[in-house]
C-alpha cells in the first residue's frame, strides 16, 4: 500500500506522520490514485466512484490541487468538468424526486388522505 505511492507530495506528508493520522494518509493515497487515473468515466462506476471522488476532493481540496499540479496538471479541467456534470445530474435527480413527491401528495389527498 505505502510502497506504491507515486507522488512526492504524499511521501513528504507521510514522513514524520503519526500513526494516529493513518486515515488521513490512506485518504491521500486514494486521492492520489484518483488524480492519476482521472475522474470515473461512465455508468455506475461514475455514479459510485464519483461520490467517493468528489467527497475526497472536497474534503482535501488543497491536497487535491497539489497532487494535480505534481502528477497531471492537465487533469484539473477534466476533474472540474466531471464534478459539474455530476452536480447537474444530482440536480436533475432531485428535481424529479420533488415532482414525484408532489404527484404522490396530490394522489394521497385525492384518495382522502391528510397531509
Amino acid at each position: 500500500m505505502y510502497k506504491g505511492i507515486k507522488s512526492e507530495f504524499v511521501r513528504n506528508k507521510i514522513k514524520g506522520a503519526n500513526w494516529k493520522n493513518k486515515q488521513y494518509m490512506d485518504d491521500l493515497i486514494l486521492l492520489e490514485g484518483l488524480v492519476r487515473r482521472g475522474p470515473p468515466k461512465e455508468g455506475m462506476a461514475r455514479l459510485y466512484g464519483g461520490n467517493a471522488y468528489i467527497r475526497l476532493r472536497k474534503k482535501y481540496w488543497d491536497e487535491f490541487k497539489a497532487l494535480c499540479e505534481e502528477l497531471n496538471p492537465k487533469a484539473m479541467e477534466s476533474h472540474l468538468r466531471m464534478e459539474r456534470e455530476f452536480e447537474e445530474a444530482n440536480r436533475r435527480y432531485n428535481l424529479r424526486q420533488k415532482k414525484e413527491e408532489e404527484r404522490a401528495k396530490k394522489e394521497w389527498i385525492k384518495m382522502g388522505g391528510v397531509l
